[in-house]
């Protein structure tokens, strides 16, 4: 390119989009129309209305008072499931885990009887030599 070339100015007068005042008037309407909720809400709020429609922090949280007792409802019954499934496993399957555990015969009776070893039980268990 010579150097003539490089010094003209490009006219980009066509991609104006405001050249054309109809265009530009459009175009505020549109822009207009987008944000007649948020300057109404301005406008209320600047009025005194403070919070979203409900006018009080009271009126807000009874928006939020029927989502927030859906997603207790929910986490009741997902704890129900969970605590129903833990109360019926069988019991062959607690012995299996005691009997894998490896652990001394008077401590997997204890675990097997689902009962609390005594102090007399605790040190016969551990003076015999027994495991661990």
């Amino acid at each position: 390119m010579e150097r003539d070339e490089l010094n003209e100015r490009i006219d980009l007068s066509a991609l104006d989009p405001f050249a054309d005042p109809a265009r530009r008037d459009a175009f505020v309407a549109r822009v207009m129309d987008s944000g007649a909720f948020e300057l109404a809400r301005r406008r209320r709020s600047a009025a005194g209305e403070s919070l979203w429609n409900g006018g009080s922090v009271f009126g807000v949280m009874a928006g939020w008072a029927g989502p927030a007792l859906a997603a207790a409802a929910l986490a009741l019954v997902v704890s129900g499931i969970a605590l129903r499934a833990a109360r019926t496993q069988p019991q062959e399957a607690q012995s299996g885990l005691i009997e894998a555990m490896a652990l001394p015969a008077p401590v997997e009776q204890w675990l097997s009887e689902d009962r609390t070893p005594s102090r007399d039980d605790m040190i016969l268990t551990l003076e015999g030599g027994t495991g661990w």
